[in-house]
C-alpha cells in the first residue's frame, strides 16, 4: 500500500467521523473514533480463506 493510499484512507475516516460526530468534542473522542474506524477498515480488508 502506498503513502497516497494510506493518506486517502485516513482522510476518508476523518471525514466520516467529522460528519457523524460534528465539531466541538474533545480530541480524545476523535482519536478513539479514528482508532475504531481504522481497526474496522483493516478487518474488512483481510483476506478470507474458506477452509
Amino acid at each position: 500500500m502506498t503513502e497516497n493510499e494510506l493518506a486517502k484512507i485516513a482522510v476518508d475516516i476523518c471525514y466520516k467521523i467529522h460528519t457523524i460526530l460534528g465539531p466541538g468534542l474533545l480530541e480524545s473522542v476523535y482519536e478513539s473514533a479514528f482508532a475504531y474506524e481504522l481497526d474496522r477498515h483493516k478487518r474488512n480488508k483481510l483476506p478470507f480463506s474458506n477452509r
